[in-house]
């Protein structure tokens, strides 16, 4: 019941043309099926901000949580990876959306 979407913190610039590569992962039990791919992200602190609401939440989140970092108060770690961590009883992984309930997490430098 539970998924991420994953970027690698190093896909993040400021570039306006940016291409960034979007993982759709979830836990299994056992092997890693021949179609799929594994992608085992290490144990690490994130900081981490709930997206809640219509569309505009996305933006209003994202900018809200780069705001402690923007200020030095936290420090991102660039080898990291971006997480979007989703629950299906808080939002349905597929369009239509009703709205939005998600977590972002950013990984911290330690």
């Amino acid at each position: 019941g539970v998924f991420f979407g994953a970027t690698p913190a190093s896909d993040h610039g400021d570039a306006p043309d940016a291409t960034y590569t979007y993982w759709c992962a979830f836990e299994i039990a056992g092997p890693v099926p021949a179609d799929l791919a594994p992608l085992t992200l290490p144990a690490r602190r994130y900081a981490r901000a709930t997206v809640r609401g219509d569309a505009s939440a996305i933006d209003a989140t994202d900018l809200a949580l780069a705001e402690p970092f923007l200020a030095g108060e936290l420090v991102a770690d660039r080898e990291g990876w971006f997480l979007e961590r989703y629950e299906m009883e808080r939002q349905s992984p597929v369009p239509p959306y009703e709205g939005f309930d998600y977590d972002v997490l950013r990984p911290l430098a330690e």
